[in-house]
């Protein structure tokens, strides 16, 4: 069966962290961003705190990550974004530390920022007002984007 978390099959998914709760939104949520992973309760027994990626008996807090099989490029963009059924997570669940997350989370696109940002906001419970202000701090650029993305969400 396929194990998203071997080496061999990383490639093969898209990466992402438990996030830190967003100011009155009881969802579980989840990033791209390392900075805003959500730390993972320690045992308290430090042995049994072990990366999933490196192996190593971590020192440091582990970090809960979840991935989705990536888009191929045959893939008909558009269909999978409105049927959104290939995009699932899969079950597997990994404990990362931060050092091997990083890496496993690659570079935030400037996209994936807007995309994870308005996710947060429509799913807050004042997200009209955070959407104003949002739309008000925006240049031209920024409200196309949004606009577009808006579309998909």
């Amino acid at each position: 069966k396929d194990i998203p978390i071997s080496k061999a099959n990383r490639h093969n998914y898209v990466w992402v962290a438990e996030a830190l709760p967003k100011k009155g939104d009881k969802r579980q949520m989840y990033t791209w961003d390392p900075d805003a992973m959500k730390q993972m309760p320690t045992y308290k027994d430090r042995e049994e705190n072990s990366c999933d990626i490196c192996g190593a008996k971590c020192t440091e807090t582990l970090y809960t990550f979840r991935c989705y099989p990536r888009a191929k490029k045959t893939d008909n963009m558009l269909q999978g974004m409105r049927l959104n059924l290939s995009r699932r997570f899969h079950p597997c669940k990994a404990f990362i530390s931060k050092e091997c997350g990083r890496s496993l989370l690659g570079i935030q696109s400037e996209a994936s920022k807007i995309v994870e940002e308005l996710s947060g906001i429509l799913s807050s419970s004042n997200s009209q007002e955070q959407m104003s202000e949002l739309w008000a701090n925006a240049n031209e650029r920024l409200r196309r984007v949004i606009l577009d993305t808006m579309r998909y969400l």
